[in-house]
């Protein structure tokens, strides 16, 4: 399923229209229409961001479909974090809590919100995917 119909889908899933969708993020719905009929393909993660909000999904799961990210390419950046301060290992995931507050968590000791320079680190591998 490409971007478009995985964004229709999601329209569909939650019963909005278009113009519904334009309200609730300020994107237009011609431009919302032609990104789901595959006439636009590479919208801005600031489009993508809006999207995610309205349908509860993470910007993540959104990039990924996008194409802006690969989820091997965001498995081998988890590994390049600092090993957590707590336990000493190098076993993060990603997480979502809510709609756009993102962390990374040990998998090892379930530690959350590593310490602001850890932090500052995982809040940075992300953009430097982002930006691929």
């Amino acid at each position: 399923m490409d971007l478009g119909e995985y964004l229709k889908h999601l329209r569909e899933q939650f019963d909005l229209t278009l113009r519904e969708v334009e309200e609730r993020t300020g994107i237009s719905n011609a431009y919302i229409s032609q990104i789901e009929n595959g006439i636009k393909d590479s919208p801005h993660i600031k489009i993508l961001k809006k999207l995610a909000d309205v349908y509860n999904i993470s910007l993540l799961e959104m990039l990924i479909k996008a194409g802006y990210l690969d989820s091997e390419d965001l498995e081998e950046s988890i590994l390049k974090l600092p090993n957590c301060p707590y336990c000493k290992t190098n076993d993060w995931r990603f997480l979502q809590f809510g709609i756009t507050t993102n962390y990374f968590s040990c998998n090892n000791c379930h530690h959350i919100s590593p310490p602001k320079k850890t932090k500052q680190e995982a809040v940075d591998v992300m953009n430097n995917l982002i930006e691929k």
